[in-house]
């Protein structure tokens, strides 16, 4: 694909030179290309970036650290921007983003690993960091496959009782879903009261944000959520990584 087009497609409009004959005439064919785009320098760097992203078997760590420089000045792409150049979901975006809240020294023990994509969201999970490498280390040389990682990381968070899991969600699913059951228990009564206690005290939830929650009446929640950061830029991934935890737990997934 041309330079132009290749810009054009990333949604960057390629500047337009303007210079005057003579000037054109005394500089030398090599120094007028170099200067036909001003900032070709950062341009064909991103280019190499989201070529890259193409790239086969891309280890997630990379790839997170490439979405990661996308979203950082100049070039400030956001998640649903990234998804689109790089041919994923907004969700498997946000996730790789994820990882970079883990310090470098925990990233570059991980990236030594054949850990694919999955596993590493489930760590993700654990609001422990001293946890994330020794287990990590434990799926590697069983060959644990994502599901039992998941499981594994569930019963370090106090999430084992599957039973209790299910019944919730199909509580969950006939009170918000059947509409003879939505009226009978609309009114003051919360139908998934018996959900909050766990959630308010899931480590992993806390970690990343600070919340609390109303019910107030007819099927209507107030939620208050603020991220566990300072950082306004931070805050977003913070958000996104709660609300994700949120929905795996309201599904019964966690």
């Amino acid at each position: 694909m041309p330079h132009h087009e290749q810009l054009t497609f990333l949604g960057i409009r390629p500047p337009v030179e303007r210079r005057s004959a003579a000037l054109s005439a005394q500089t030398p064919p090599r120094l007028e290309e170099r200067r036909k785009f001003p900032d070709s320098y950062l341009e064909d760097h991103l280019i190499a970036l989201v070529d890259s992203l193409h790239v086969k078997h891309l280890p997630p760590l990379a790839e997170a650290q490439k979405y990661w420089e996308l979203t950082q000045r100049p070039y400030g792409f956001t998640p649903s921007r990234l998804a689109k150049v790089a041919g994923k979901d907004v969700l498997h975006v946000t996730e790789s983003l994820s990882f970079m809240t883990w310090p470098a020294q925990t990233r570059e023990i991980l990236a030594r690993t054949t850990l694919s994509h999955g596993h590493l969201y489930q760590l993700k999970r654990l609001a422990n960091l001293a946890e994330v490498i020794p287990l990590a280390a434990e799926a590697e040389k069983a060959h644990w496959t994502v599901d039992a990682l998941k499981d594994r990381v569930s019963n370090l968070l106090g999430l084992h009782d599957k039973t209790q899991a299910e019944a919730e969600r199909k509580l969950v699913t006939s009170l918000l879903l059947d509409p003879l059951a939505r009226e009978l228990r609309q009114g003051d009564f919360d139908p998934i009261s018996t959900l909050w206690p766990r959630l308010l005290s899931d480590a992993s939830l806390q970690h990343v944000a600070a919340w609390t929650v109303q019910y107030r009446g007819n099927l209507k929640w107030g939620l208050e959520v603020k991220a566990a950061t300072a950082d306004p830029a931070a805050s977003r991934l913070k958000l996104a990584e709660w609300f994700r935890k949120m929905a795996d737990a309201l599904e019964g997934n966690r």
